[in-house]
């Protein structure tokens, strides 16, 4: 399906029921309204980024092999008793 893309500018967003039937729209269709998100590479200020480095050098390792597999294991547990959602 194409997409419509639209710029909000603080006022309704309105399609026109023509662009709307151009999608293929019919009425009781659901509409998903996502906004497009870039990314924008952070800047780091003056020493930020050793500090941020040495806490992630300082976790590296605390794990052990058991630990990440009773992790793994538990969290399978988790998913597997997790019931899907009833949408209708």
């Amino acid at each position: 399906m194409d997409a419509l893309v639209r710029t909000y500018d603080g006022e309704d967003l309105v399609i026109p029921r023509k662009e709307i039937e151009e999608l293929g729209l019919k009425p009781g269709d659901k509409v998903v309204i996502r906004p497009d998100i870039s990314l924008v590479k952070r800047e780091f200020a003056l020493g930020e980024w050793e500090a941020l480095e040495a806490i992630l050098n300082d976790l590296a390792g605390s794990w052990t092999e058991e630990d990440e597999e009773a992790f793994r294991r538990n969290r399978n547990e988790m998913w597997a008793a997790w019931k899907p959602r009833d949408w209708s």
